[in-house]
């Protein structure tokens, strides 16, 4: 019979195969970001789309940015200028009603974010253990 120490460290090689390291962890946050971005993206646009042809540079739905840190394995999804509009449009203002589109398509995308993110890890621990 192997002794605890043998079995502790197999163990650990085997565990070890299975968390990803920064860069891993910054690809499967940015499958999940893109697919968050496409959520809110289509959201704006279903609820909020202007057919202006003299938008100031763009529309907020095509605003909407993935960006990784430099840092860190984590990865920013927001609007670069079009913010301010996309949060009275959801929070309201004293003479606009909040409709809450963006609570609700990033609610809405929760599963499809997380469903990205399990194929990007799953893709990466098989890649480990070959």
């Amino acid at each position: 019979m192997a002794n605890f120490e043998d079995l502790s460290n197999e163990f650990f090689k085997q565990v070890g195969k299975m968390i990803p390291s920064d860069e891993q962890k910054q690809k499967i946050n940015m499958a999940g970001a893109k697919v968050l971005q496409q959520h809110i993206s289509d959201a704006a646009k279903q609820k909020h789309y202007s057919n202006r042809q003299d938008e100031d540079p763009l529309h907020m739905a095509d605003d909407l940015k993935v960006s990784p840190k430099k840092t860190s394995p984590d990865v920013n999804v927001g609007f670069e200028n079009k913010g301010y509009i996309a949060r009275m449009l959801n929070d309201g203002t004293k003479t606009i009603k909040g409709d809450h589109w963006y609570d609700n398509a990033f609610k809405a995308a929760k599963p499809d974010v997380f469903e990205a993110m399990k194929k990007e890890w799953e893709s990466g621990t098989t890649n480990n253990n070959a």
